[in-house]
């Protein structure tokens, strides 16, 4: 891919993971949330939004998260 092809993609993963995230917007205050293994917490929106970002990027360049889907994967499986 070109630059400007990166950007493109880039700026397409972006505003597909804003539309999820506003989706979320309103619930803010009763979302799920689950603690990462660093003790920080992740709500059920974050999750939501990476998935669907990971989602358009690999759609467009198959096997870009091979090697960190199963974190990803262990972080979902908690909150659904």
């Amino acid at each position: 891919m070109f630059p400007s092809e990166d950007l493109d993609l880039a700026l397409t993963a972006a505003l597909a993971g804003a539309d999820i995230g506003l989706a979320y917007f309103n619930r803010a205050g009763s979302l799920a949330q689950d603690q990462k293994d660093d003790g920080s917490l992740v709500t059920e929106a974050e999750v939501a939004v990476e998935t669907e970002v990971r989602r358009v990027l690999q759609d467009a360049r198959l096997g870009l998260f091979s090697a960190n889907q199963s974190l990803h994967h262990q972080a979902i499986s908690k909150l659904t």
